[in-house]
């Protein structure tokens, strides 16, 4: 019920926080997972803040609720990050963050607060993707154009190469709106 400060941790094993309810403030900032992140149905209620921190393996947070912001401010996913059938009541920002393969928003419930914030989002390999419902470009939210514009470049190709083209056009809207 208070706040759950695990900032600058290393977990080396299988990290499990299946189930878990958060009422304040979650801080795992700076924290290295090295191994299976399993944050499946938990909820967190006011701020989680991942900013900074390194997921080795993958990272799951399937059926889980968050009603305040998900920070991931300059995170590095070298794995699969599940967001699958969440609830998202605000912002998740991905700020700076490095993607090295899946971030997957499959049956996310988005309330018309939530945003997808994206600026300065690197995809870092071939494999990098965001993948979503068609309709999830529309909760996608970059600042500016300047020094984004390959991450607008690199979000259209990944809907186009996902055939989600209303997306994809969303997206270039988007851009046009910054020009």
């Amino acid at each position: 019920f208070s706040t759950a400060k695990f900032n600058s941790a290393e977990f080396k094993q299988i990290t499990d926080f299946n189930q878990v309810q958060f009422e304040a403030l979650a801080d795992f900032s700076q924290t290295l997972f090295i191994e299976l992140a399993d944050f499946t149905r938990s909820i967190f209620i006011d701020t989680v803040d991942f900013s900074q921190s390194i997921f080795r393996d993958r990272l799951i947070f399937a059926k889980s609720k968050f009603f305040d912001d998900s920070l991931f401010i300059n995170s590095s996913f070298e794995k699969t990050a599940t967001f699958r059938d969440i609830y998202l009541g605000s912002i998740i920002s991905l700020r700076d963050a490095h993607l090295l393969d899946r971030l997957d928003f499959t049956n996310t419930f988005f309330t018309p607060q939530s945003q997808i914030d994206t600026s300065g989002l690197a995809f870092d390999t071939a494999s990098a993707k965001i993948i979503g419902e068609s309709g999830i470009g529309q909760y996608i939210r970059i600042d500016r154009l300047a020094t984004n514009e390959t991450v607008l470049r690199n979000l259209i190709r990944n809907f186009r190469s996902l055939e989600q083209i209303a997306d994809a056009n969303y997206l270039e809207y988007q851009r046009e709106q910054l020009r």
